[in-house]
């Protein structure tokens, strides 16, 4: 009965010695991968960030534009109009469309709308768009950021045969 006892004491301490093991192995695993996705939250991040500059600037732009000065509204009136939740709706969608942009990206119009005026922001006094700057966002969100999720994959392989050594 001792002998037997023993015996089961014995094998369970070297099954619970290798989930031990396993989970230390676990562990170690998710600690070596905590600098790496870091990384990747923080150029998800910068991203969503540059998405979300490049649809406000679309939007003001395109706001700033639709300002008439041979209107009889005043541009305080104008901009009121503009901000609008249905005009603002109206205004994502062509915009969403003619940049291929989802519409997704754009503000919620009501949050917007009230941003502009808690901030008293002057539309009409935004400078134009330039071209150049929405084409570098692409570039960067099309070309660039896959590369250094690209590169950020090359370096990962390189540790893991460097630790498998």
């Amino acid at each position: 009965m001792i002998f037997t006892c023993v015996f089961i004491v014995c094998i369970r301490r070297a099954e619970l010695a290798d989930l031990f093991d396993a989970e230390r192995k676990s562990l170690m695993g998710d600690i070596k991968s905590l600098p790496q996705n870091s990384t990747i939250r923080k150029i998800n991040e910068f991203a969503k960030r540059l998405r979300h500059v490049k649809v406000h600037s679309i939007v003001c732009d395109s706001l700033c534009n639709k300002f008439t000065f041979l209107s009889m509204q005043s541009r305080e009136q104008q901009q009121e109009a503009l901000l609008r939740p249905e005009a603002l709706r109206q205004t994502f969608g062509k915009l969403a469309k003619q940049h291929a942009i989802h519409i997704g990206d754009f503000p919620d119009p009501e949050s917007f709308a009230r941003s502009i005026e808690e901030l008293e922001v002057k539309l009409w006094e935004f400078s134009r768009l330039q071209t150049g700057y929405v084409e570098a966002m692409d570039k960067l969100l099309v070309d660039e950021m896959p590369c250094l999720f690209e590169k950020l994959g090359n370096e990962r392989k390189k540790e893991d045969g460097v630790a498998g050594r």
